[in-house]
Formats: structure tokens, C-alpha cells, sequence
């Protein structure tokens, strides 16, 4: 990908990001959307298995059930109605 075609793609981006509300996306969402392009973008083969070093399996299976347990969360949340005070109460 030449360096025009990448500024170009990243500066789509931002402005794709500048106007979605991304405060409601969970960090899946958010990967898929605007991080794994943006690293595309830069030249990075981060789909490429010979290019991604995973840590470990364990590591990738802990960190995809947060994520999972994040978007129940908001579901139910939004669900029943249960406000941003209500949840970020101490």
C-alpha cells in the first residue's frame, strides 16, 4: 500500500470515528472497526498468523471472555434501563 493510498485510509478513519459513537461500542466492535484498519493501514499483516505473535492461548481465551462479559453487561444494562450514575456508583 503506498504512503497516499495509507494517509488517505487513516484519515477516513478518523473522521468514521469522529462522527459514531464509539463510547457505545464495546472493544471488539472497536478493533474490528477502527484499530485493525488503522494497523492495515500502516502496512502491518496483522491478519498474517506468521506475522502476529500471540502470547498464549490461555492469554487470548482470558482476554476474549472480558470482552464477552462486558458486552452482557451492557446488554443487560440497557435492557433494564440501568443509567451511567446508577453503574458508576462507588
Amino acid at each position: 500500500m503506498n504512503r497516499i493510498h495509507s494517509k488517505e485510509k487513516i484519515k477516513t478513519l478518523v473522521e468514521t470515528y469522529r462522527k459514531e459513537s464509539v463510547s457505545k461500542m464495546n472493544e471488539a466492535e472497536t478493533r474490528l472497526r477502527f484499530i485493525d484498519p488503522f494497523f492495515e493501514a500502516l502496512g502491518w499483516g496483522i491478519r498474517n498468523p506468521n506475522e502476529v505473535r500471540i502470547e498464549s492461548t490461555q492469554e487470548l481465551f482470558e482476554h476474549q471472555i472480558k470482552a464477552t462479559d462486558r458486552e452482557i453487561d451492557e446488554l443487560v444494562y440497557r435492557l433494564y434501563g440501568v443509567t451511567e450514575d446508577y453503574i458508576n456508583q462507588d
